[in-house]
């Protein structure tokens, strides 16, 4: 069953289940760790967190709680971080970073998000200016949708794919070290506002 899981003031990693409470940052209650179905919470109370292994959310929000979240998410080198299942988040959000955390990559590439939603509800993904590793949308099903509301860099060697499904940049900019969408999956990319000014393919990624 889906829940909502926060990050606890203690912090710790990913994977452990004292690590989460289903009250809040300070609920003593060890809930976790998160599964596909819930919505986890970084809170302005939540400590620092690392993805120790491959992980599972929902959705992941860093402004909603006791305030945006300030700590450090650290996410190691080799594990992907995979968001989504067959609901939308919790008020159609699959991420949204916050301008005042911390977000330290393990390695430039391999420190990945992958966004798995198979609902065809838009939601929204805001990296909040921290630079990503490898970022793939669409790893399950072409009925995913995903909307960026903020810019998005990712390092010179990083990539953006589009495997499944619709991702709009909404005018937003972006810094890529390099985009694929070599298949022959269903899938659109609408650049609306966004233009070769503010989306930058940069780096030494074909």
């Amino acid at each position: 069953a889906m829940a909502t899981l926060w990050a606890k003031a203690a912090g710790g990693n990913w994977t452990a289940a004292g690590t989460w409470s289903n009250t809040g940052s300070l609920g003593a209650d060890s809930s976790g760790p998160p599964t596909a179905a819930d919505d986890v919470i970084f809170e302005l109370g939540s400590g620092n967190v690392t993805n120790n292994a491959a992980s599972v959310c929902r959705s992941l929000d860093c402004t909603s709680g006791t305030g945006d979240y300030a700590g450090t998410l650290t996410h190691n080198a080799t594990f992907t971080l995979t968001i989504g299942d067959g609901t939308a988040g919790a008020g159609n959000i699959a991420l949204r970073f916050s301008a005042g955390m911390t977000y330290t990559l393990g390695s430039a590439t391999t420190s990945a998000i992958a966004f798995a939603s198979s609902s065809a509800t838009q939601q929204d993904v805001d990296f909040a200016g921290k630079t990503t590793g490898n970022v793939t949308y669409g790893t399950v099903s072409t009925a995913c949708s995903y909307r960026l509301t903020g810019a998005h860099t990712c390092g010179s060697t990083a990539l953006v794919t589009l495997s499944r499904g619709a991702l709009t940049t909404n005018g937003q900019a972006c810094s890529w070290g390099g985009f694929d969408s070599n298949n022959s999956n269903a899938r659109s990319l609408t650049l609306g506002a966004s233009t070769n000014y503010t989306i930058g393919i940069s780096g030494s990624v074909a």
